[in-house]
């Protein structure tokens, strides 16, 4: 299903797949026969349309539901959120819900639904608490089920960024005009083609056959060998993370940026989502904000009486994660240390630190069958006015930024814990077993 939510284009319903080699994504989601599909590079899992949804004649761009959750919510491998289905869908004119399930820090195959009524969702969530086992899920949505987190399409939406965006599929078919040149070459090479492709079948089955085989500590090694490799923003380096933000001008044509909202996901590369309102009485319109603000932007939406502005940052410098791991203490030692930095910046702001949790555990490993214990990950945050986000390079380097977002005010604050501009930072710390 396409939901178009404050000018976005947002697809819910997707069938999602993992992908066990680096063949050409295109011709997988002309298999499932899907205009538009889900992929980024060094994901181990790509989405698409589901048939029915896909034979539709869709407008671009469409930005994959599941994948803005992630973004949206990325310090919890664990969660579902559910929402209802918006008044006036053509598709469900009395109504129906969205299930989304994320498990280990992706979505899961079969759990990005679109259902009919309450008792499919309570069933959903009764599955989906066995696959996430012990570690539970955390539950976040606008229906009314006990202990739900409120969330809605707004969220959504504000994870809906750049690496959100669905790919157009390209056709296989071939250019007509060769045809006449050459039909003996053409039917040699697409023997020879067969052939290959034959040969790329039998080895995909192979690997299927072989991971199958594979029993929970293998299949853990092998994605945390793969997570090791993803992008990561350490704490320490804050300060690289500020600078584009500290750069952006406050006002543009008469709106003022109420918020900034930085995504530091796994692709290196920081995605920055800026607010900007319109003061009551204002004589600012949206033209004068389109020429103040010229090109800076990668897009630039309208909506009553707020501009939303979306940018991408690829000077902003990553790490590899396998850095933050290697520096990781045992969780009793990470408790004492982090937890006094913590407890130091009390009185400059909140923080917070969850419990730790197994991670990078993929689908299909089995944590209780572990020989040897998983690196693990506790979520933390810290908000504080923006001059004390120096105070983060002093943080240790198993510590990782996941999200910064900036709310700005223009009514004076003068206490050690309040400012113009308002900073929440959330990541992960990592821990060796003991």
């Amino acid at each position: 299903m396409i939901i178009e939510h404050n000018g976005k284009r947002i697809a819910f319903g997707m069938h999602w797949k993992s992908r066990l080699s680096q063949g050409d994504v295109h011709g997988d989601a002309r298999a499932a026969k899907s205009k538009y599909f889900w992929y980024t590079d060094k994901a181990v899992y790509f989405g698409t349309l589901p048939e029915g949804e896909a034979k539709k004649q869709q407008k671009s761009p469409i930005y994959a539901g599941a994948v803005a959750l992630l973004h949206r919510y990325p310090d919890v491998p664990n969660f579902v959120v559910v929402l209802s289905v918006p008044k006036g869908n053509v598709d469900y004119p009395e109504g129906g819900y969205i299930v989304c399930g994320i498990h280990q820090s992706r979505p899961r195959s079969g759990y990005d639904r679109i259902v009919k009524t309450e008792v499919e969702v309570s069933d959903l969530l009764k599955e989906f608490k066995g696959v996430c086992g012990s570690l539970g899920f955390a539950l976040h949505g606008d229906v009314k089920i006990t202990g739900i987190i409120a969330a809605s399409m707004d969220d959504v939406h504000k994870g809906a960024d750049q690496t959100a965006l669905m790919s157009k599929t390209k056709s296989a078919l071939v250019n007509p005009m060769a045809f006449g040149a050459g039909s003996g070459i053409l039917i040699a090479a697409l023997a020879v083609g067969y052939n290959e492709y034959s040969k790329y079948k039998r080895v995909e089955a192979q690997k299927i056959a072989l991971a199958a085989q594979k029993n929970s500590q293998q299949l853990y090694d092998e994605e945390l060998v793969a997570r090791r490799m993803d992008g990561a923003m350490l704490a320490k380096s804050v300060a690289m993370v500020l600078t584009p933000l500290r750069e952006m001008t406050y006002s543009l044509g008469g709106w003022p940026l109420s918020k900034a909202t930085c995504n530091l996901p796994a692709q290196k590369e920081m995605s920055c989502a800026f607010d900007y309102v319109r003061p009551e009485g204002s004589k600012a319109t949206y033209e004068t904000f389109v020429a103040a603000a010229k090109q800076q932007f990668d897009s630039v939406e309208f909506a009553n009486g707020t501009i939303k502005a979306a940018k991408s940052f690829k000077t902003v410098p990553f790490a590899e994660l396998g850095k933050a791991i290697d520096a990781a203490k045992t969780q009793r030692e990470e408790v004492i240390e982090f937890g006094s930095a913590l407890q130091r910046l009390e009185r400059f702001g909140k923080q917070k630190r969850d419990e730790f949790q197994p991670f990078a555990v993929p689908a299909g490993a089995n944590p209780g069958e572990l020989t040897s214990p998983p690196i693990t990950a506790a979520s933390w945050e810290f908000a504080t006015p923006f001059r004390n986000m120096k105070e983060l390079a002093a943080f240790p380097g198993y510590a990782t930024i996941a999200q910064v977002e900036v709310t700005y005010t223009d009514k004076p604050a003068y206490e050690l814990d309040s400012s113009l501009a308002m900073v929440k930072v959330t990541g992960k710390i990592f821990s060796k077993p003991n």
